[in-house]
């Protein structure tokens, strides 16, 4: 297949999945659905422990933005900014075709796009522990080190150091 390039494309928010689906059916009807490579909406997964169970949920980290690797032409583009919720693409140039993002910037999305919670939180954040047998002890971040952090808790009157899994802890 030709060059295909990544490109964004601005939606209303809450209807990414309907969208990717009319991008398909829309695509698929004039025999172009091979011009797509992939599409993906940036998100970032979290993990919170609620009465013992482990709940895994998925919030956007760029809503109404979609990401899309497309072989794209004026007919292709065309088709795509007539499809019901699709705005318009970004760096969109009038009368002509959108600039693609490059490789350096897509990848520091894909990256926040797979990271875990560990950008959230630095030395100093105060947090509370949510599962084990210290759940709901606050404790105050002394050292991060990859997903794990180091937390200074105050247990039976003493500071001591408690090593946990970055998911273990909620800011507050």
């Amino acid at each position: 297949m030709k060059n295909k390039k990544w490109y964004i494309i601005k939606i209303k928010n809450g209807e990414e999945i309907n969208i990717i689906n009319r991008i398909k059916y829309n695509l698929l009807k004039i025999n172009k659905l091979k011009y797509i490579k992939y599409i993906f909406i940036p998100t970032k997964k979290y993990i919170n422990i609620k009465n013992g169970k482990k709940i895994i949920y998925k919030k956007k980290i760029l809503p109404s933005y979609m990401f899309i690797n497309i072989y794209l032409n004026k007919y292709i583009f065309l088709i795509l900014k007539k499809i019901k919720g699709i705005f318009g693409f970004l760096n969109e140039r009038y009368k002509n075709l959108p600039l693609n993002i490059n490789k350096n910037e897509l990848k520091k999305i894909i990256d926040i796009n797979n990271n875990n919670n560990n950008n959230n939180y630095k030395i100093g954040d105060n947090v509370i522990i949510n599962s084990g047998i210290f759940n709901n002890i606050n404790g105050k971040i002394e050292k991060i080190n990859n997903n794990n952090v180091i937390l200074s808790i105050n247990f039976l009157g003493k500071k001591t150091n408690l090593k946990l899994n970055i998911n273990n802890i909620n800011k507050y």
